[in-house]
């Protein structure tokens, strides 16, 4: 994996891709939960990149029904590439 410069943090993904986090870039921010500040609980980094993810069961998607299945916000830490999921969505901190 060539890395594009030594800010950058490689993960490699399940499929083989190669991605890349850097800590401070637009993508990567700070986040609140329950009034109080998400921190990772492996490396206790605060800014974390965020995606939704479709929690989808098998009965739902045997009948198509997928659009029914309820959504999660994942955080991953930019530091050490920990995930943590959350039913409710975190506000961003300032």
């Amino acid at each position: 994996m060539d890395r594009p410069d030594e800010s950058c943090r490689d993960r490699v993904m399940g499929d083989g891709r190669a991605v890349c986090y850097k800590a401070g870039t637009s993508m990567s921010k700070s986040y609140n939960i329950a009034g109080k500040q998400v921190q990772c609980p492996h490396c206790a980094h605060t800014l974390f990149e965020t995606r939704k993810i479709l929690l989808n069961t098998r009965g739902a998607t045997f009948f198509n029904f997928d659009w029914l299945n309820k959504g999660a916000t994942v955080l991953t830490c930019v530091k050490c590439g920990r995930l943590e999921w959350f039913a409710t969505e975190p506000g961003e901190s300032r």
